[in-house]
């Protein structure tokens, strides 16, 4: 650790060389995946991994440089794994949902535009801008109310009548 504790410690000349030291190990830890379908990522991540261990690394508390950069590498590969075994599990879990979607159970655009052209006719100022605050653009209650000028329960009970009106609306579309 020669390099942290001499007067390069201000540039990041040392740290190019250490990484230029480490990369063995990203490469080494990266190639185990070699027929993965992303190895390309993993191998990037490996390369992250060791990044973030010259950054992250406190030569103070007399801990052996190389173990943290290979347990970084691992962390960061570990990731990308663990990542993309969530994307394939939704996508089986969407695979297995899409046999019960229906277009019959979706609203065309048409159909929307209807609907908010009628809301927007039977709402009192109040509703209407619960409605556009809370349900459109998705404000919370409180800032829903402060722009109102009422408190979060009453935008609340506002919001539920809103919702009534809607879904009778739409039956009748």
């Amino acid at each position: 650790m020669q390099y942290i504790e001499n007067e390069l410690c201000s540039s990041t000349l040392w740290k190019e060389e250490l990484y230029q030291k480490i990369e063995f190990f990203a490469n080494n830890r990266a190639n185990k995946y070699i027929n993965h379908h992303m190895f390309e990522d993993i191998s990037q991540e490996a390369r992250l991994g060791a990044w973030k261990a010259i950054n992250s690394f406190d030569y103070r508390k007399n801990f052996d440089f190389y173990r943290w950069a290979q347990w970084n590498i691992s962390k960061e590969i570990r990731r990308i794994l663990l990542e993309d075994r969530r994307d394939k599990k939704n996508k089986k879990n969407f695979k297995k949902n899409e046999k019960y979607l229906n277009v019959d159970n979706f609203i065309d655009i048409l159909t929307i535009d209807k609907v908010f052209a009628m809301v927007s006719q039977s709402f009192s100022k109040k509703e209407n801008a619960v409605f556009i605050n809370n349900i459109v653009e998705g404000m919370t209650l409180a800032e829903t109310g402060s722009i109102i000028g009422l408190t979060a329960e009453r935008v609340r009970q506002i919001r539920q009548n809103v919702l009534l009106k809607v879904t009778k609306i739409i039956e009748k579309v």
